[in-house]
């Protein structure tokens, strides 16, 4: 088997666009016992999947007729509906990934912080939508594209048990690049 051979073989087709892509590159969509759609965010779902590049032209698309095809039966939701449910989907996903990081002892929260964890290497800056001063004191990760918004200081600080928590690194490679693209997966149901 040669590389090409062995890179279409893991290769998805979208529901909406028809276009293959890696299955990283999409979400994974299950249909429940009542046509319902779920996002599959984890990706541990059981039973037929299909997968969608989280762009609005192909949500369109799918929800126009993609996913009817592609489970053999009437699936009736709206483009905005499903967009709304992959940003919810991975954006409770993150959370998730947030919270365990935090355990695992693996995010450094708060400014700081932040800022030795950047200079030790950190790769990934989490700042809340609404901390503009912080967000200036990182300029060099935004403008690195290593660094990226979530959630506002209140949320983020009810997640981590303080009052207002403006952001955070990641100190984990793996960690850092698995919440970035689960965060971006988030976004693009926007």
């Amino acid at each position: 088997m040669n590389l090409t051979e062995h890179t279409t073989k893991h290769q998805r087709t979208c529901v909406g666009c028809s276009k293959k892509s890696e299955p990283e590159e999409m979400v994974r969509l299950v249909i429940g016992p009542d046509a319902s759609v779920a996002v599959d965010a984890a990706g541990s779902a059981f039973g037929r999947g299909a997968h969608v590049h989280p762009m609005s032209e192909c949500i369109e698309g799918a929800c126009k007729g993609g996913l009817s095809r592609a489970f053999k039966q009437n699936i009736t939701i709206k483009a905005d509906a499903l967009g709304a449910a992959i940003r919810d989907a991975y954006e409770r996903r993150a959370i998730g990934m947030m919270l365990g990081a935090r355990r695992a002892g693996h995010l450094a929260v708060g400014a700081d912080a932040t800022q030795s964890a950047v200079n030790g290497g950190a790769h990934l800056v989490v700042i809340a939508s609404d901390a503009g001063s912080i967000a200036a004191r990182f300029e060099r990760e935004v403008a690195t594209g290593h660094a990226t918004s979530f959630g506002t200081k209140a949320s983020l600080g009810e997640l981590f048990g303080t009052s207002e928590t403006a952001v955070f690194a990641v100190c984990h490679d793996g960690v850092a690049r698995a919440l970035e693209h689960v965060l971006r997966l988030a976004r693009s149901g926007r």
